[in-house]
């Protein structure tokens, strides 16, 4: 059985080699317009049931725009899954993820895990070491669930090279993503301490640094991502090189074929739906929401309002500022002399305060002013005061 597991990887191995190789050979296929800007391996991303940028099951080297949060949930059984996923910067990738095992009970007891079933927290971290070139192929160094307990621990080195309208992608995996195990781990040359890995991880919440990139053997992964004519539909084709009988707390689960396929829709912006069938027995859901925090939004229509500006003092209104001020005789003759703006005001305010009578209102509208007055506390009662006399007192002066 091994023996023919072992075929078939070398097989798929080289005909992803012969096609990365074909790839390679040429210069990178002509981009939109909008791809001169983001990025192809950008525009397209989507996550994997984990959360990070990748296929189904499996990572590729493709990072997501500055700025872009992810939020989402997958759907493949035994387990459930809700994910945050942030491109803290353009070459890292940082995922936080919560898992339900729905074949498993919170602890060996069942008079003590009642109906609650096992959870588990992980957190990922993916780091750009290349991006692609014309003839290089980008490439990305990761590290999943690396926080504790070990149920889903493991690394990864992934390259991905975009040829037209298909992205092939191949990568090695220790712990978790290479546990089918069919090469020797290429790091054990350079030290024996990469020979042995615990299998049970830690207590959770704390790294296991020990662990990293060991065990005796490593698996191989791999895909394509085919971009279709219909806008924002691609469809996805897999090996997972994760030997899911091996791993006790996923329960009973048969290996049974390590290929998947699936499809990733975008019917908006902000919005991606994955559906698949994963080890040819078992159908897969993700949904989750997008947002380039970059993006400045959507483009108010309405201008924005003026300044707020401070109305003049009278203060303000008796220095000196040379105006031309205009005027009509009954004969119609306009006439026009250089005088202060504030002389009139003064004196009319001036000719008020002498009659005993206080400002209440003014309104101008025009060349014409109205103005409300009335009699000041202590003046007494003089009568209506005689309007056209005020005036005419205040033009005189």
């Amino acid at each position: 059985m091994v023996r023919a597991d072992w075929k078939s990887v070398r097989s798929w191995a080289m005909g992803l080699a012969a096609a990365l190789a074909m790839a390679a050979g040429q210069p990178a296929a002509a981009q939109d317009p909008f791809d001169d800007v983001v990025g192809a391996d950008e525009r397209y991303v989507s996550p994997n049931v984990m959360g990070g940028i990748g296929l189904l099951q499996t990572r590729t080297a493709r990072f997501g725009p500055d700025g872009l949060f992810q939020f989402g949930y997958s759907r493949v059984s035994p387990h459930k899954r809700v994910f945050l996923t942030v491109n803290a910067f353009p070459w890292v990738e940082a995922t936080f993820r919560y898992t339900e095992f729905t074949n498993q009970l919170y602890s060996p007891f069942p008079w003590f895990s009642g109906d609650q079933t096992l959870k588990d927290r992980g957190a990922d971290l993916k780091f750009r070491l290349l991006r692609e070139g014309p003839w290089r192929p980008a490439l990305a160094i990761g590290l999943q669930d690396g926080l504790g307990t070990g149920i889903f621990s493991g690394e990864y080195l992934v390259a991905s090279k975009r040829f037209g309208d298909f992205d092939f992608s191949l990568g090695m995996g220790w712990g978790y993503l290479g546990s089918k195990g069919e090469i020797k781990n290429p790091l054990i040359p350079i030290s024996d301490r990469f020979r042995a890995r615990n299998a049970t991880g830690g207590p959770g919440g704390a790294p296991t640094f020990l662990n990293f990139f060991t065990g005796e053997t490593v698996g191989m992964f791999g895909g394509v991502e085919y971009r279709t004519l219909f806008e924002g539909l691609t469809f996805q084709l897999e090996y997972d090189g994760h030997a899911y009988s091996t791993n006790p707390e996923t329960g009973d689960l048969a290996d049974a074929r390590p290929y998947n396929i699936g499809f990733n829709f975008r019917p908006y912006s902000w919005l991606d739906v994955s559906l698949g069938r994963e080890r040819g027995e078992l159908n897969m859901l993700r949904v989750s929401l997008r947002a380039e925090l970059h993006d400045p939004g959507v483009q108010k229509f309405d201008p924005p309002p003026p300044p707020v500006e401070q109305r003049p003092t009278i203060a303000a209104l008796t220095e000196d500022q040379t105006v031309m001020v205009g005027a009509e005789r009954d004969a119609g003759e306009v006439f026009g002399t250089r005088q202060t703006a504030a002389d009139p005001a003064a004196a009319l305010f001036a000719v008020l305060d002498s009659r005993g009578l206080g400002l209440t209102s003014f309104d101008l509208d025009g060349a014409v002013a109205t103005i409300g007055v009335e009699r000041s506390r202590g003046s007494g009662f003089g009568g209506p005061p005689d309007l056209d006399a005020i005036a005419a007192e205040a033009l005189s002066v």
